[in-house]
């Protein structure tokens, strides 16, 4: 599950992921651009950092990406998962535009 919002206090877009790793994960957005947006998780002691990125590469698709970070390599991750969706299971409201 996913839920995103913009937090007007902090003006960031966040994002709760909740999977298998069994605990709900609370992500910042650090870039987006062209169909594309990447999250970095909130840091805390002793747990992993990790990185999701959702890409729009047609109307009708949305990739997830979600990455672990690499112990002791700065900018380094692993994935864990991919997802793909496609339009058969985007519900958007009426009207609204595709992307980001």
């Amino acid at each position: 599950m996913m839920v995103a919002y913009y937090d007007a206090a902090s003006s960031q877009v966040h994002l709760y992921f909740a999977g298998n790793m069994r605990r709900a994960v609370d992500f910042r957005m650090v870039s987006a651009r062209g169909g594309s947006a990447q999250f970095l998780s909130v840091a805390g002691h002793g747990l992993p950092a990790y990185r999701l990125t959702c890409k729009v590469p047609s109307a009708n698709v949305l990739l997830i990406t979600l990455e672990e970070a690499v112990p002791d390599r700065e900018n380094a991750f692993s994935t864990v998962a991919r997802w793909s969706f496609h339009r058969l299971f985007l519900v958007r409201p009426a009207g609204a535009a595709a992307g980001f």
